[in-house]
């Protein structure tokens, strides 16, 4: 018994796959908790295996930190998403590019949702993507907008400035 095993072992190839692609937050760009994000950046997803569209049922949402849905995307091919404002996404390996219709709002907080049944699979074995349910899995903060203030001099400062420097040069010629 034990040699027919070895065999089997020997002959045949085995390959294991994890039970479900996942998305993994520290490697997508922007990174998860990400602050400063430029409002005009594209969402890269990146998950740990292949994955592709299997059905228009494949969906991706984009919310802000009030959580009002900003937009959906939905799966309009195996290799592409349609945003419901006017965004766009593909997939090339295992990577989906999300390009939201409008830019985001600066100092806002971003985070993508995958419910439960959206069907992105795992291109080998067809195994569902595991659903991002939580706001905090995967969330970024685009950049405040705030601009540093520029020094600035009011009239009366310059003539104050003026007279001062007039003051120091009649000092000066009379130690000369």
């Amino acid at each position: 018994m034990k040699c027919a095993l070895f065999l089997f072992a020997c002959f045949f190839s085995v390959t294991v796959y994890a039970a479900n692609p996942n998305l993994d937050p520290v490697n997508s760009v922007p990174s998860d908790n990400a602050t400063g994000v430029a409002v005009d950046a594209d969402i890269v997803l990146v998950f740990d295996i292949d994955v592709v569209n299997d059905s228009s049922s494949a969906l991706i949402e984009l919310y802000d930190d009030s959580d009002n849905l900003i937009e959906s995307f939905n799966a309009n091919g195996p290799f592409t998403f349609g945003g419901s404002n006017s965004g766009s996404g593909t997939i090339s390996n295992n990577t989906i590019t999300l390009n939201p219709g409008a830019d985001f709002i600066l100092g806002t907080g971003y985070y993508i949702l995958i419910p439960s049944g959206s069907d992105i699979i795992d291109q080998a074995t067809g195994d569902l993507v595991t659903p991002v349910t939580s706001p905090t899995t995967y969330n970024f903060t685009t950049a405040s907008g705030e601009v540093s203030p520029v020094p600035t001099m009011s009239i009366w400062g310059i003539g104050m400035l003026a007279g001062m420097m007039g003051l120091l040069g009649m000092y000066l010629r009379r130690r000369h």
